[in-house]
């Protein structure tokens, strides 16, 4: 059983709200008496925008709540509550294990390039108070590709400077924990802080707690789309894969047990820049030298 952390839990248990609205008869229902039917019939005034309710400061409009997000985690939920069922011996068969889950529309990550990226810092380390903790934050996460969960736990001693290694403590999953080789930059801003401390070995590398304000006051003043702390990971990912790394390799570094799956799902494009450098390579005409080998074969 993967160890969950506290976010984890509540974002999964958050789902039993979501079935109480949208399916109140099953809670007043025996679990042997749920049928596959039943399930599959809640499931399509579910997908259908059956279940809309009035949101806590809405007055008169009311929301489906049917994205696939929503959908396909009450879903694992019925699932999970069922399979303890079969588990105790209350029923014989889990009749919500054949509920598809709604495919995921894919998020059109909207990231800055580098030079928009550099300027976001530099906006960021220039405010008084607690903009260099913050500044330090937002490239960390931006240059390991870790969660900001991750950053919280992230130790001196988790970093192996003759090695060139990070041991990144990961929490989310049982493949979260990982050891990833350092990538120059993080090296460059951890090198740069420990040059300012004493790096006792249990003290946090990152002092701030989160940078979300400062990355929208940065965004504003530069005139990009608002970050959130888990862009940086996709900023990450996405810099990694235009830069020539293949993509099993940057899923191990965001610590994903799938081989790549999941990362070319979620990273399978590039940023229009990037793909102005690159379709300047493609060519159907053949070189002059690729010409006189044909003419000479």
């Amino acid at each position: 059983m993967p160890r969950l952390s506290a976010t984890t839990k509540q974002f999964r248990m958050r789902f039993e709200l979501t079935l109480r609205r949208t399916w109140p008869e099953l809670f007043e229902t025996e679990m042997r008496r749920v049928t596959p039917e039943a399930c599959q019939a809640w499931l399509q005034r579910f997908e259908n925008g059956g279940s809309a309710f009035l949101g806590k400061r809405a007055k008169q409009i009311k929301t489906a709540a049917n994205s696939p997000t929503t959908v396909n985690g009450a879903i694992a939920f019925l699932q999970r509550i069922f399979a303890i069922g079969v588990k105790a011996g209350i029923v014989y068969r889990n009749p919500a294990q054949d509920l598809e889950r709604k495919p995921a529309r894919k998020k059109l990550l909207r990231l800055p390039n580098r030079s928009q990226f550099a300027a976001i810092i530099s906006y960021i380390r220039r405010q008084p108070g607690w903009g260099r903790i913050a500044g330090d934050l937002a490239e960390g996460l931006a240059y390991s590709g870790m969660r900001l969960g991750e950053s919280h736990r992230l130790t001196w001693g988790h970093l192996d400077f003759e090695k060139g290694m990070a041991a990144i403590p990961g929490e989310k999953t049982e493949s979260a924990p990982r050891v990833v080789p350092m990538t120059a930059d993080f090296r460059r801003l951890v090198e740069s802080i420990k040059g300012e401390v004493i790096p006792d070995p249990k003290a946090r590398v990152f002092r701030a707690k989160e940078c979300r304000g400062s990355l929208a006051a940065a965004c504003r003043e530069i005139g990009v789309s608002k970050l959130n702390h888990h862009d940086l990971r996709h900023l990450f990912a996405t810099t990694c894969i235009e830069s020539g790394v293949d993509v099993p390799t940057v899923a191990l570094w965001l610590g994903h047990a799938d081989g790549g799956a999941l990362a070319m799902r979620t990273y399978g494009h590039i940023r229009p820049e990037h793909s102005v450098l690159a379709v300047q390579k493609v060519s159907f005409v053949p070189s002059p030298a690729q010409s006189s080998i044909a003419v000479n074969n």
